[in-house]
């Protein structure tokens, strides 16, 4: 976010209210300083609190702070794959949730990045070769790993859930949306999905070997869009979804998703 915005205001704006929504207030208001911004309550209200805060922990003497005595922490470090749930960890860890989000405070969402492929995740002391353990052995169908998706005008949640193969809920809870479901262009929403079927969508480009084109067609190819569905991409290159589906080996299912590329063949001009 620091390397988006370059300013720690913004960047701390950005990360309790989003970055779409700071975007959208810059470009209205025509420069970049937090204090002018109109932005939520919550957020004009936080950014003075955190700086407030780490100046009384910088010199607590000199505001009357008495530090409370804590014990030091002690944990174990697990490297978990993918984007993997904080509830899923604790679970193999054989503790509470609630001791693994304290212990990784920094993972708001409760669950490790989901574009940094490996991630080390704090565990209580003395967990670690167990939880290891526990995680290895569980397929990944049974895991999440989560997919940034960002709004493009237009887009509801509803169209979102179909795109990507999941809830309204899910999406609204991943992403504390609140009862109403209110999203911008520019969002930066996670979407959660099986591993397995993120594997898929990952690797489908990959698996065109197997169709063989009639001697004189072309390929072209159409890489997918927010939005995109496989019969308007079927139209708009001129051939049928039974076609994208076989030389794709798309099977059992028509969700595609932005990034992807779409191959099809076509009769080549003679």
């Amino acid at each position: 976010l620091y390397e988006r915005f370059g300013d720690w205001a913004l960047v701390l704006a950005a990360y309790n209210t989003g970055p779409g929504r700071v975007a959208r207030r810059i470009r209205q208001h025509g420069h970049a300083n937090f204090w002018d911004l109109r932005l939520p309550a919550q957020t004009t209200a936080h950014i003075p609190k955190f700086i407030a805060a780490a100046r009384i922990g910088q010199d607590p003497d000199r505001y009357g702070i008495v530090p409370a005595a804590m014990e030091p922490l002690a944990w174990d470090v697990v490297t978990v794959k993918d984007a993997t749930g904080l509830e899923l960890v604790a679970r193999c860890a054989g503790v509470p949730v609630h001791e693994v989000l304290a212990l990784n405070p920094a993972l708001l969402r409760g669950a490790s990045p989901p574009d940094l492929g490996a991630y080390p995740v704090k565990v209580p002391a003395g967990t670690g070769a167990r939880t290891r353990l526990a995680l290895g052995r569980i397929p990944a169908d049974k895991r999440l790993t989560w997919r940034r998706h960002q709004v493009v005008r237009g887009e509801t949640l509803g169209h979102i859930a179909r795109q990507w193969g999941t809830s309204v809920t899910d999406i609204a809870r991943l992403n504390k949306l609140g009862d109403v479901h209110i999203i911008h262009p520019g969002d930066q929403l996670l979407i959660p999905m099986p591993a397995s079927l993120e594997a898929r969508a990952r690797s489908r480009s990959a698996e065109r070997g197997h169709y063989v084109p009639p001697t004189g067609y072309q390929r072209v190819n159409h890489v997918v869009r927010a939005g995109d569905t496989l019969g308007g991409i079927a139209r708009s290159l001129g051939v049928t979804i039974t076609h994208l589906r076989k030389v794709n080996n798309i099977h059992g299912t028509n969700i595609i998703h932005p990034g992807q590329r779409i191959y099809a063949y076509r009769p080549g001009r003679g």
